[in-house]
């Protein structure tokens, strides 16, 4: 039977007034002879109670939003740290890693949660790196080692590894960070140490050669002005005249080498075609002596680079096609770009003496010549590959050996 919203409001009401009569009756039980004067007291009491649990709670809820604020602060920090935090149980088992160190491993950070950590470490280094862990356990000081981690591109990441054991000695952590590039960094001036080495050593012996002769040619000199032989003073006179020049133009290449290591200008954007154009202007008098014919590609690009140094990379590669063109008939030279891996590698192409395999190397090194009777301070070629370095980029030569032509790269950042 439904009952209308009268008689609910009623039976409300109701009980209402026998819960208020309740009430008073157990209160006159329990304190027959309470007072009113004392029930307000008892009842201010309780307001002020309740407003002081108001401001106990208010001041709660900030210590815990402050709280909350600072875990979220520090969680922040030790996620995004740039080094890699791991906890491992005394099996090397992972408890615990942050967003970086994840990162390191390329493993979502919940699937890296009981496996080991020895597991990502290469096979040359995975027996140290246990070794190294028990020591870790055993030591109340910090433990350090260097090992190489696997990772998808099976490029070995070269890592520093600091270990500290829990004060409950039951776990392990591991602060993990990347030194690859120190480590290329320093293999890098390793191989610079070795190349001044060699160039410090050429250098010496290609000054001396002119010098010597100068000092011999100087001695004959005085002997034929004491006897009056006056046409071999001329003769010989030349003959220094042209060692001087030879020295002095080995000065300035070796100086333009030593600042090639450096921008002229600032990069701006540069229309390779104009560049191009412009060099091969400045070497026609050579390309017209030679009868070489050029073919330039169109639509060459534009792109940030120092412009004069490009320059002096174009120049050296044609001036090298057209010295050692060797007997070819028809002789030409190639200049043109393709991109590849957000590079552009431009090409001098020639049809020319080319380069034995065993050369291709070698030729960029100092003082080296493909001939070694041609002219020239085998600086060139050392030159362009230390200028397209600064670049960010790196040079080669292809060829099929000799009488084959050869192709000479440079690719640069696109």
């Amino acid at each position: 039977m439904e009952i209308d919203k009268d008689n609910k409001l009623l039976i409300a009401t109701d009980l209402r007034r026998q819960a208020e009569e309740r009430l008073q009756s157990k209160t006159a039980d329990q304190h027959p002879t309470r007072t009113m004067e004392e029930t307000q007291r008892l009842v201010h009491e309780l307001e002020v109670h309740q407003i002081e649990l108001e401001m106990q709670n208010e001041a709660l809820r900030q210590a815990r939003d402050e709280v909350e604020k600072t875990l979220e602060k520090y969680t922040n920090l030790y996620d995004f740290a740039p080094t890699g935090y791991f906890t491992l149980d005394r099996n090397g088992a992972i408890r615990e890693s942050n967003l970086s160190g994840a990162g390191l491993l390329e493993v979502e950070r919940s699937r890296l949660i009981g496996r080991r950590f020895g597991q990502f470490v290469t096979d040359e280094y995975r027996t140290a790196f246990t070794a190294f862990l028990v020591t870790a356990f055993t030591s109340q000081c910090k433990e350090t080692c260097e090992v190489a981690l696997l990772n998808k591109a099976n490029v070995p990441l070269v890592v520093q590894v600091e270990a500290m054991v829990s004060s409950s000695e039951q776990e392990c952590r591991l602060a993990v960070i990347d030194i690859s590039n120190l480590k290329q960094a320093e293999k890098g001036l390793k191989d610079k140490n070795i190349e001044l080495e060699i160039y410090t050593s050429n250098v010496s012996h290609d000054l001396k050669s002119p010098l010597i002769t100068i000092q011999g040619y100087v001695a004959q000199i005085r002997h034929d002005l004491k006897e009056g032989r006056q046409s071999r003073i001329l003769r010989d006179l030349k003959i220094v005249d042209d060692e001087s020049t030879k020295l002095a133009m080995l000065l300035d290449n070796l100086l333009e080498l030593s600042r090639a290591g450096k921008m002229i200008n600032m990069p701006a954007q540069v229309d390779m075609g104009l560049l191009v154009k412009g060099v091969l202007a400045q070497l026609a008098g050579p390309l017209k002596k030679k009868k070489v014919i050029v073919t330039v590609q169109s639509n060459l690009p534009r792109f940030y680079c120092d412009q004069q140094r490009i320059s002096q990379v174009l120049q050296n590669l044609v001036e090298n096609a057209i010295k050692y063109m060797g007997d070819q008939t028809s002789p030409c030279i190639e200049i043109g770009v393709r991109k590849k891996d957000k590079q552009y590698v431009f090409f001098v192409r020639d049809n020319g003496a080319g380069v034995e395999p065993l050369y291709q190397e070698k030729i960029f090194d100092l003082f080296n010549k493909i001939d070694a009777e041609s002219n020239g301070s085998g600086i060139g070629l050392a030159l362009v590959k230390r200028i397209i370095e600064v670049h960010g980029g790196r040079v080669w030569v292809e060829s099929e050996g000799v009488g084959r032509g050869s192709n000479f790269y440079f690719a640069l950042p696109g």
